[in-house]
């Protein structure tokens, strides 16, 4: 699983900021949001491509405060996957420090400490980022 930040997803979209911007509004648009950071998960991202033929001149109107949104399917890996450490957490997930340690300390998070040392399994937070796709993690 390979996370994208905003600008690299828009450049492999090819569309402009205010379009790319009302994607990730959409619930089912592959995006994370930890603190005020916007992640796109690319192997998802490919998927609603697919699902979402001629997304760069459809118009979405918007209902309320959200829009009509392209419907796509998720897959689920299986469970052959390795233990991360923080640091390879946060390469992951491309955060700092500081935002780790907020993000570790959540209730939610499947990360695990043993004695002084962060964990979780890769299919772990596989699934816990395609839970919280189209959510906002406030730290």
């Amino acid at each position: 699983m390979q996370l994208l930040t905003f600008k690299e997803a828009q450049n492999k979209l090819e569309v402009p900021y205010d379009r790319m911007y009302k994607f990730t509004q959409f619930y089912y648009f592959p995006t994370i949001r930890i603190g005020h950071k916007v992640l796109v998960n690319e192997e998802e991202l490919d998927k609603w491509v697919e699902a979402t033929p001629g997304y760069r001149t459809l118009e979405y109107k918007k209902i309320g405060s959200s829009y009509i949104l392209p419907i796509y399917y998720k897959v689920e890996n299986n469970n052959n996957s390795k233990l991360l450490s923080s640091k390879e957490i946060q390469r992951k997930l491309k955060l700092g420090k500081t935002t780790f340690y907020k993000l570790a300390n959540l209730r939610c998070s499947p990360i695990i400490k043993i004695g002084s040392r962060y964990y979780v399994s890769e299919y772990e937070l596989s699934l816990w980022i395609n839970q919280l796709t189209g959510s906002k993690i406030i730290l």
